[in-house]
């Protein structure tokens, strides 16, 4: 099986955890995998610039640095103000990249997600076996072994739990656990929007995209650690 991947990252004053991340594509690099990486950084105070830099020197990709400075204090993970934030980010991010389709496969990865080379395969894997899922994302978990991700998390009923299932899968409307793989083919044309259901916020018009295209699911076998910032 020959991996084609785009890498898209949000970074800030991830000095502590980027190196983990960056040796895990190398080891995927390594193994034969043809990556390119998009990463989009602001207002860093520490030194995650210049690790990105020196990461980036003789890679394929693009990277944008860029001083934003925060007007607005978010007050919680579902401010208002830190939701119009990510979504342009994350839209900041995916522009640095003009033909997602190059590659075979896209990751948005979040960098206080830590994982392994054989995470992010059996994530790819997913989608490679099964034309009819359109997203993969981890069973993430907490310090203290919970499922961490009730921030994005919908079942496929809307409730904000983890259906009860005797398998692997777990099908769900929205989730997003720190790391997705999809079809490159399917993320083309995306852009973030801000939510229009209250408490929501920028993952769920991702997901309503991706839920277009096939279905979401969370593999268990798949489980990454979430470092709190």
């Amino acid at each position: 099986m020959k991996i084609t991947l785009n890498v898209f990252m949000c970074v800030r004053n991830n000095e502590d955890s980027l190196r983990t991340t960056f040796d895990v594509f190398e080891k995927c690099e390594e193994k034969g995998w043809k990556l390119r990486y998009y990463i989009y950084e602001n207002d860093s105070t520490d030194d995650t610039v210049a690790i990105v830099r020196v990461f980036m020197k003789n890679k394929n990709g693009n990277i944008s640095v860029n001083n934003v400075k925060n007007k607005v204090q978010w007050k919680s993970i579902v401010d208002i103000n830190r939701i119009e934030d990510m979504v342009y980010y994350r839209n900041e991010m995916l522009n640095l990249c003009s033909n997602k389709t190059i590659m075979d496969y896209t990751a948005i990865i979040d960098t206080n997600i830590i994982f392994s080379f054989e995470d992010l395969e059996n994530l790819i894997q997913t989608l490679y076996y099964d034309k009819y899922i359109s997203c993969c994302t981890p069973f993430s978990i907490s310090s203290n072994g919970r499922y961490y991700d009730t921030y994005a998390l919908r079942s496929e009923k809307g409730e904000k739990c983890i259906p009860i299932t005797l398998g692997n899968m777990i099908y769900v409307k929205s989730a997003f656990g720190g790391i997705c793989v999809v079809r490159s083919e399917k993320l083309e044309g995306f852009q973030y929007t801000m939510p229009s259901v209250k408490d929501d916020n920028e993952h769920m018009s991702f997901c309503e995209w991706m839920s277009k295209h096939g279905k979401i699911v969370i593999n268990k076998k798949v489980s990454c650690l979430w470092k709190q910032d």
